[in-house]
């Protein structure tokens, strides 16, 4: 093995998600809603290109970024953006989610997820499905807080049944 090559091409960046797709390709969206597919299970990769939508390239930092499949079938993107609306960790940041019913070639409408002045984000590629089929988006929480009943936050979660700070 001392002679073999990983990568043939150049490699996705980080902070990305990737997901197979139907015909057996990787797809692979990254920080800038850059796009690469991999036809041989990640050992060669194409030119990265900018991710579109009807011909268009989807606006957004793309940071942080979530690509999953969805029980429905469907390609589920969340992705970062500045905005003049919306919250996010950043003044006019908004966390936006679409949706692919066609492999990737075309995506939803944005919806924006966070709330104005929201001061979480989340981690990269970490958006998953329950088999209730709701959707987990774990998050960090970003101080300093907008919303004064949130003020002395903090993280917790539910350890069998009890919630532990």
């Amino acid at each position: 093995m001392a002679n073999s090559k990983m990568f043939a091409g150049r490699a996705p960046q980080a902070h990305g998600g990737m997901v197979e797709l139907e015909d057996g390709r990787w797809m692979m969206v990254w920080s800038g809603l850059n796009v690469s597919y991999s036809k041989d299970r990640g050992r060669t990769w194409s030119e990265s290109e900018p991710l579109q939508t009807c011909g268009e390239p989807i606006i957004g930092t793309g940071d942080p970024t979530c690509l999953a499949r969805l029980q429905s079938g469907k390609l589920g993107l969340l992705y970062g953006r500045f905005s003049g609306t919306g919250g996010g960790t950043l003044v006019g940041y908004a966390l936006c989610f679409r949706t692919s019913d066609d492999e990737g070639e075309s995506w939803s409408e944005e919806v924006s997820i966070n709330l104005p002045g929201e001061t979480a984000s989340n981690y990269h590629d970490v958006l998953f499905q329950l088999q209730s089929g709701r959707l987990v988006l774990p998050t960090r929480f970003c101080p300093p807080c907008r919303f004064p009943e949130l003020r002395d936050a903090g993280a917790y979660g539910i350890f069998q049944g009890c919630r532990r700070t």
